[in-house]
């Protein structure tokens, strides 16, 4: 057998906690009988008549002294000499009866070939182990002479339930570091994982073992059996499924990660979680959906990884090279003969710096790195390698982090009409992709000889980096590895796919979003190091300066902020492009005294980043949310400003609607924020002024107001012609502490990568909102305000440019009316 197929194999419906026990054959047992005496109390089936007792009794008598004040029955005497089994070695036995008292069980088994019985007491930690009467176990005891019974304990023996059951040695071995994830891990493997086949094998095994064990010969029997297993209560018992301090992501049907958290307390039909947040407000009548948070059920995944690049094989020493030693690549720069043709035709339509490195790409020994600043055209440079490669007759893997950028890349080939099988759950792929999934394209295969054909007959395979541990990849080796969005890729986790390649290109940039990690000590230790960002190094990057998006005043700002001058507007009609209002006189017209709105909306190319400093907005914001539910009725702590600002969504809501009269297709606007709590309170205000448009009678604008609202993180790899950017924060002023204290380098606030995603998605407007006071004490916004023109700065005071928080606020009042 493999290595492989070790992996992959399934063992479920086990109890075994400390070790895989191997179960003893049945042994017969010329212990001598003790003298063994039960109570009426504790054996069932006794005799209560006393004149059945009262014929016997003085023939006994000379067996008792004075004091004894209890009859004796010849049932249970009879019954205690069957009590020979030894238990000093392993037994496979039947429970006989169970009987349960403050702090221990009481068992009476029975050997199932030597049919003699034993009485064994478990004290803890084994009173907590499931049994029943009739269950099969495997126990080993030591003999109470004192008390002529045999007992388990924390020092001496050991129950083994369902020992019919197979453990292999890598769950064994996994659950010496956590028991219950031994437990639950290969119990729920099949239901949890995104490998079809591996869920089938795991029901088959299941089903395999009912039917020999309940002797099932019927094909009716054989089916209930399997859809008893499918609707198994075992499966609803949350407290198989959670454990206390297991961290969770809360999804909606609707929407999902609305919040995450740590679990408090498991039962039987309910979980109790400490959330960051109060869902009732936004989705009270929701139905919630709880799922394990990636990162902790793919642990195994990453360390495994990372034993395989420890093997002793060709293809791990060239990587242990690369990762660790960091060897550099080298490169022949030339096109094969046969396809230059088509090479000039595939590289025509790319400027300079693509065309270089789809070159250097192509002629690499070992691999490449693609740095792609934004809006630089990283995805229309990877499909030309791929085109280039496919005209080579390279076979190629291409993975990502995530579902979505897989697709993103994979769906842009089906112009050139190129094929390719994408791995993983139908459910989880986009749509259009389903006819070339692996369930779609396998479908007609009814021998392995045939699914291993249709594998190897496509020249282009697409999965997730996290999926690359499939059966098919192990099996063969492709030409390239294409790892798109490469630096939000925990290192260990594209080891896989990198060991199914010959040679590699990483896409992305390292002065954006990195790996995701929660731990700050693992954050301490590197663990947010991305494989992009270890192998970084001239001679092994090519760069992508020319971007297509933003402006010039919005480019000027990036490279202040982040790029040092790296980033090339590509034409002159980027560089000067600017948002056109098809009805400005009619907004002029209306706000014609609101002079802070109409420079933050101008269309003037120098106004295309805007800054509005709020000021200080803790009080204001906690006395309207205060006011607005003492109007509903509604009841609940004050929100911290840290999560939700009122003050600075009444500014988004506000210039989004002037923005909309104005005639801006809403498709066209995208609002930020660092913030989840602020992001559903921004929705929750945006879903408010769709029903007003529909009450006003504009039902037909309510198409225009597609507006996406996400955190920085959604927005990875999107853009917008105009973004909103409400940055949330705004210190209580009556808190001293929180006016001078630094803050803690792992707060979002204090990601530079992070804002730098968010001011890049801009294409010709950025306007960001927020108090310039209180974000100060950041190191990126300091550096970001201070590359802002003062130009593009506005203060919101009272009265001043014709700013009113009353008139603000009334407008959020008149969307409410509208609930």
């Amino acid at each position: 057998m493999d290595k492989n197929t070790v992996f992959k194999r399934s063992f479920n419906n086990l109890d075994l906690e400390d070790s895989d026990v191997e179960n003893a054959s049945a042994v017969s047992n010329s212990q001598p009988l003790a003298k063994k005496l039960c109570l009426k109390e504790q054996i069932s089936g006794a005799p209560n008549d006393k004149n059945e007792m009262d014929e016997f009794g003085d023939d006994l008598d000379c067996f008792f002294g004075d004091d004894d004040n209890f009859d004796l029955d010849l049932m249970e005497l009879n019954e205690a000499e069957k009590f020979v089994l030894d238990l000093t070695t392993w037994k496979r036995c039947k429970i006989v009866s169970l009987c349960t008292d403050v702090g221990t069980v009481t068992l009476v088994v029975e050997d199932k070939i030597a049919k003699t019985k034993a009485k064994c007491i478990l004290e803890p930690p084994w009173i907590s182990v499931q049994l029943s009467e009739g269950s099969t176990v495997s126990l080993k005891a030591t003999f109470d002479r004192t008390n002529n019974v045999y007992r388990i304990n924390a020092q001496d023996g050991m129950i083994v339930t369902n020992p019919d059951h197979l453990v292999s040695g890598t769950t064994v071995v996994g659950a010496l570091y956590c028991h219950r994830r031994g437990v639950l891990q290969e119990r729920f493997r099949g239901v949890d994982t995104d490998s079809q086949i591996m869920t089938v094998g795991t029901i088959v095994h299941e089903v395999l073992q009912k039917t020999l064990r309940n002797k099932l010969t019927d094909l009716s029997d054989i089916v209930a059996a399997g859809q008893e297993l499918l609707n198994s209560e075992a499966t609803e018992n949350l407290s198989m499924l959670f454990e206390v301090n297991e961290y969770l992501i809360c999804s909606t049907s609707n929407r999902i990660a609305v919040a995450s958290g740590r679990v408090v307390s498991v039962g039987k039909r309910q979980v109790t979680i400490n959330l960051e947040r109060d869902l009732s407000k936004y989705y009270a009548k929701e139905m919630f959906h709880l799922d394990k948070y990636t990162s902790r059920t793919q642990m195994t995944f990453n360390l495994t990884n990372i034993g395989v690049l420890l093997d002793n094989s060709e293809r791990s020493d060239k990587l242990r090279r690369i990762i660790i030693d960091r060897e550099r690549p080298t490169f022949t720069r030339t096109v094969p003969a046969a396809v230059s043709a088509e090479a000039k035709q595939i590289l025509q339509n790319l400027n300079k710096h693509q065309k270089i490195a789809v070159l250097t790409a192509v002629g690499t020994k070992t691999y490449c790195l693609f740095k792609g600043l934004p809006g630089t055209g990283k995805t229309q440079t990877v499909i030309a390698l791929i085109r280039l490669l496919v005209a080579m007759n390279k076979s190629i893997l291409i993975t990502s982090n995530t579902h979505s950028a897989v697709d993103n890349v994979l769906l842009r080939l089906l112009t050139y009409n190129i094929k390719f099988m994408r791995l993983g759950s139908v459910s989880r792929i986009n749509p259009a992709l389903t006819e070339f999934s692996e369930n779609r394209l396998t479908e007609n295969c009814s021998t392995p000889e045939e699914l291993a054909a249709v594998y190897n007959s496509h020249q282009i395979v697409g999965v997730t980096c996290l999926g690359a541990d499939h059966p098919m990849l192990v099996q063969r080796t492709f030409d390239f590895c294409i790892v798109d969005e490469a630096t939000q890729v925990f290192q260990s986790a594209v080891i896989r796919p990198l060991l199914s390649s010959d040679k590699f290109v990483l896409i992305g940039d390292p002065d954006q979003l990195p790996p995701v990690i929660k731990s700050r000590k693992a954050k301490d230790l590197g663990a947010d190091e991305s494989l992009f960002f270890r192998l970084d190094a001239e001679q092994s990057c090519c760069v992508l300066p020319t971007q297509y998006r933003m402006n010039k005043i919005i480019t000027k700002l990036a490279n202040d902020f982040s790029y040092k001058g790296k980033l090339l507007c590509a034409t002159e009609e980027v560089a000067n492009s600017s948002v056109k209002l098809p009805m400005a006189q009619l907004m002029q017209q209306k706000h014609k005294s609101e002079k802070w709105l109409l420079r933050t909306i101008a269309s003037h190319l120098e106004l295309s980043v805007v800054l509005i400093n709020t000021l200080n907005t803790f009080k204001s914001s906690q006395t309207y949310n205060a006011s607005r539910k003492r109007e509903s009725g509604e009841q609940g702590e004050q929100p911290k400003a840290i999560y939700e600002n009122y003050c600075e969504a009444a500014i988004v809501i506000y210039v989004i609607m002037a923005l909309v009269d104005c005639g801006i297709d809403g498709s066209s606007i995208g609002v930020i924020a660092p913030f989840r709590a602020q992001v559903d309170l921004l929705r929750y205000y945006l879903t408010l002024f769709k029903q007003f448009c529909n009450v006003q009678g504009g039902a037909s604008i309510e198409k225009d107001l597609d507006i996406e609202i996400n955190t920085v993180d959604q927005y990875q790899g999107k853009d917008k012609d105009i973004i909103l950017y409400s940055c949330t924060k705004s210190n209580n002023p009556d808190n001293a502490d929180a006016q001078t204290s630094t803050p803690s380098e792992y707060e979002i606030l204090e990601d530079q990568r992070r804002l730098t995603v968010a001011i890049t998605r801009a294409k010709k407007k950025l306007i960001i909102v927020g108090d310039t006071q209180c974000l100060e004490k950041y190191t990126p916004f300091r550096s970001l305000f201070k590359c802002i023109p003062s130009a593009g700065k506005i203060t919101l005071r009272d009265k001043c440019f014709g700013f009113d928080w009353d008139g603000v606020f009334n407008t959020l009042d008149s969307l409410h009316d509208c609930e």
